[in-house]
């Protein structure tokens, strides 16, 4: 799963659920805002086929071809994700979300001043756009630049109310501050915008761990279980916080359900 638990890692105005079937759709458009929501919501399965589908219907859909290239970076497939993002750009050579999201790939393999050049390129072609904001963010944040970071995700959340990553990015952001109530004030902004939101809700669980609010912390990794119920890290972290509860029974199935997921620490 891509939780946004430590930095890595629009269509959220209104927040649409769309169906699986829609992958059939032969809307290269709707199916590459499927595929972007998808992305953000770590539904990787449904993020490809979305994808791929649309760029198999527009073989010259730029975008489509940087979202990909993202979400291979996020699987770790570094090679397809710069091929993609090489067609992207072949197609659209001033394309600002390819540079924006190509930076993310430069960070994960070590290469922070090609990351920042393709950032900094993209926010020069793109000033308006709050992905490059929350691109360059996630770089200040990975360097421990925190104070920076923050201040992109404002100017990321500034020029898209709406943009659920950026309020989820910033708690991220803020809990590493120490501030931990903006933190989660940040995560519940990010769920009421998007209540599919797995990363906010069990990031917003961590927080309230944290600060020992461990109902609210069982309520969050509950919401987040039932979004993505193969996840042996949601029981296992549900299982702390019933167990400062008292409820050692609870715990007990929990990080028994943990172990038949495949996840035995915390």
């Amino acid at each position: 799963m891509r939780y946004l638990l430590l930095p890595l890692l629009f269509i959220f105005a209104l927040c649409p659920t769309f169906a699986q079937d829609e992958t059939t759709n032969d809307d290269p458009q709707r199916l590459y805002e499927m595929g972007v929501l998808a992305y953000w919501r770590a539904n990787d399965d449904l993020a490809m086929e979305s994808l791929s589908h649309a760029i198999e219907l527009d073989a010259n859909f730029a975008n489509a071809y940087a979202y990909r290239g993202a979400l291979y970076r996020a699987l770790g497939d570094y090679a397809a994700a710069e091929a993609d993002f090489d067609t992207a750009l072949s197609i659209d050579p001033e394309n600002a979300l390819t540079y924006a999201l190509r930076s993310r790939l430069y960070m994960n393999l070590g290469d922070l001043e090609s990351a920042l050049v393709d950032v900094n390129y993209a926010r020069q072609i793109a000033p308006d756009e709050a992905l490059v904001y929350m691109s360059r963010a996630i770089i200040y944040l990975q360097i421990n630049r925190i104070s920076k970071a923050i201040l992109d995700y404002n100017q990321a959340i500034e020029l898209d109310p709406t943009f659920a990553p950026a309020y989820n990015n910033r708690g991220l952001a803020r809990e590493f501050a120490g501030d931990f109530l903006g933190a989660i004030t940040d995560y519940s902004a990010a769920v009421e915008l998007d209540p599919l939101f797995t990363a906010a809700y069990v990031n917003r669980g961590i927080a309230y761990t944290t600060i020992s609010q461990y109902q609210l912390a069982v309520d969050d990794f509950s919401a987040a279980i039932e979004l993505q119920p193969d996840d042996g890290q949601l029981y296992s972290r549900r299982a702390y916080a019933y167990q400062h509860l008292g409820e050692s029974d609870l715990a007990a199935v929990d990080y028994a359900r943990a172990e038949e997921l495949g996840y035995s620490g915390f």
